[in-house]
């Protein structure tokens, strides 16, 4: 009787390529499930700036992708270059959470050190490992994988599996983890300099804090020592002294509501409507009933940065005192008027300011080039001097200044 194999039977060529087709489906089965891993374990990385919350992800991502005893998150101190455990998951996690590694003492910071991956098989034949965490923790640690998390090619971190079972890792694990710490760097890397960010801000935001403060204190300090001065001094009877100490306290008093309103803002730049109403209003403090001066104050987009606020401030100080002292000498009632705009300039936008009010206009001395007026003076000074600008007095319905300075903010 003829042997004859069955037709329902695979030859074994064809068995052979059975099999060889299921192993190609496993392994891309594997290579998919992998894939999906790490695109949801990117994702999640990149979720937040917080370290605390990334390392938590990352030390989840590590859970699911071998089911290992333990893992860890290890980091380098930038300052000590020492390697601490940053973060732990497993049996006796809480004994190497905060953990710090010498140079040179341990998996970790050996990988830190040289910063390429390492597979341990068994921790018995190697003297790397850090037999103290065994003593401590009670377990018996035999096989590691650890990788180092790089950021342009330098080592902020390590990540890091063991398990009590020998030979536990090979060479796909190291690849897988490596590939999942390509991400978590940069996470790590991006959260540290987000707190960093944070904090460095904060340092600047209390000493900026810290500095008004003392300016505040020192205005006041020397606005209270005028005031002494002006109560106590032996030519406190006379006219003019008076009217010199009055003047300075004014102007002492304008850097102070400047500064108040910078350090409101942060010494951001500040809308000049609104500087300029808080100046006027300071100065009109000096004016008592009967007196009363109406103010007409135009709203406006335009900014002004911290430097040029501290100028104008004088300035527009300085205006409301002469409108104050003039204006009001033979009448109980003034109007102060102001404007702003923009004029285009060849080398950028120029800023228009106009401080007018109804008063008895400027004598004609006092529009001279050599007028001897302080306050206009000082005006002339600043303007120029400091805000690099020009200023122009003049009489149309009463006495009327037009000063043009440099727009030096792009935003408002």
């Amino acid at each position: 009787m003829d042997n004859k194999i069955s037709s329902t039977q695979p030859a074994g060529g064809e068995l052979l390529l059975r099999q060889r087709v299921a192993e190609l489906e496993t392994a891309l089965d594997q290579s998919n499930r992998e894939l999906a891993l790490l695109n949801r374990a990117a994702q999640a990385f990149m979720s937040t700036l917080n370290l605390d919350e990334v390392i938590t992800l990352i030390l989840e991502e590590l859970r699911r992708l071998l089911g290992v005893m333990a893992y860890s998150v290890w980091l380098v101190d930038p300052k000590t270059k020492k390697v601490f455990c940053h973060q732990a998951a497993g049996p006796k996690s809480q004994i190497v959470r905060g953990w710090q590694l010498t140079q040179g003492a341990g998996i970790a910071s050996w990988v830190a050190e040289h910063g390429q991956g390492l597979i341990v098989p068994d921790t018995r034949l190697d003297n790397r490992h850090f037999k103290e965490i065994d003593r401590q923790t009670q377990l018996e640690i035999r096989s590691i994988l650890s990788v180092p998390l790089k950021v342009k090619q330098h080592v902020i971190g390590v990540l890091q599996m063991v398990d009590t079972q020998v030979n536990r890792f090979d060479a796909p694990d190291r690849a897988l983890l490596e590939s999942l710490a390509a991400t978590a760097a940069i996470a790590i890397e991006n959260a540290r300099l987000y707190e960093q960010a944070q904090q460095d801000a904060q340092t600047k935001l209390n000493l900026l804090h810290e500095v008004n403060h003392r300016v505040k204190n020192n205005l006041a300090a020397i606005i209270g020592i005028l005031y002494a001065e002006r109560r106590h001094a032996g030519l406190k009877q006379e006219a003019t002294y008076q009217e010199i100490i009055k003047d300075l306290i004014n102007r002492v008093q304008g850097l102070a509501t400047v500064h108040n309103l910078l350090s409101a803002a942060e010494w951001a730049p500040l809308p000049l409507s609104e500087l300029t109403e808080q100046v006027i209003s300071n100065a009109l403090r000096m004016v008592t009933p009967p007196k009363q001066v109406v103010v007409d104050i135009a709203l406006s987009s335009i900014y002004v940065t911290p430097k040029q606020a501290n100028h104008l401030a004088l300035v527009i100080n300085e205006l409301v005192t002469n409108t104050v002292k003039h204006a009001l000498a033979e009448r109980d009632t003034v109007c102060i008027t102001t404007r702003t705009g923009l004029e285009e300039m060849p080398d950028g936008p120029m800023i228009i300011f106009e401080f007018r009010d109804d008063g008895p206009a400027y004598p004609e001395g006092m529009l001279q080039p050599d007028s001897q007026h302080v306050g206009l003076y000082l005006i002339q000074t600043i303007v120029q001097h400091d805000l690099e600008g020009e200023v122009v007095f003049s009489n149309q319905g009463g006495a009327m200044t037009l000063i043009r300075f440099k727009k030096e903010v792009t935003h408002g």
